[in-house]
């Protein structure tokens, strides 16, 4: 999760140049503390179902884990901020997949977070996962045709982005994916260049 977290970092530095997003006050701290514990419970949580046979995920709703996120930012920055920037910070934790939420700094965890999820990186994320699962690359490449054909990632960019920018870059991401994927299916069915 740090290592997402610290992706999302980057990926907010850029988002916050955008001219569709430059004008909007941002509490940068609060923003920054927000991306760090957006997941916090995940840590937790994987805790539980590594020690516990019942664990507390398996009746957590996406809002209850967001909430208990924000729960735990609050605690570890209770001496490091102030009670108005731990109040933000939470807020912005439980909101940032709220499609209806106008608080920007949540807008912008938003679409940092979806842009970790596409493109190279994305996939690799996914297809680390199936191969822990004891999948395939069958699998992977399997899933990967079912959301095109479905048109997952062009609703997911056009219904999940709360910026325009930040559309045209994860249309150029998964653009990039889309080539690299074409060259995984034909490597996968010999089908690929033979250097002749």
């Amino acid at each position: 999760l740090l290592d997402h977290a610290l992706r999302m970092l980057r990926l907010s530095d850029v988002i916050m140049t955008f001219d569709d997003v430059r004008e909007l006050r941002i509490d940068r701290l609060c923003l920054d503390a927000g991306i760090l514990f957006h997941e916090a419970a995940q840590v937790r949580l994987d805790r539980e179902r590594r020690e516990s046979p019942i664990y507390a995920a398996a009746t957590m709703s996406t809002d209850e884990i967001h909430g208990y996120s924000a729960e735990l930012a609050g605690d570890a920055l209770a001496d490091l901020l102030t009670h108005k920037q731990i109040d933000r910070t939470q807020e912005i934790i439980r909101q940032h997949q709220s499609r209806t939420t106008l608080l920007p700094e949540a807008m912008i965890v938003s679409d940092a977070a979806n842009l970790d999820d596409l493109g190279v990186i994305g996939m690799w994320r996914e297809t680390r996962r199936f191969a822990l699962e004891g999948r395939s690359v069958n699998d992977v490449l399997s899933s990967w045709q079912r959301k095109l054909d479905y048109g997952y990632y062009a609703a997911r960019i056009d219904e999940t982005f709360r910026f325009e920018s930040s559309r045209r870059w994860a249309r150029a991401r998964l653009a990039r994916l889309e080539a690299f994927m074409s060259e995984m299916i034909k490597e996968n069915l010999a089908e690929d260049d033979r250097g002749q």
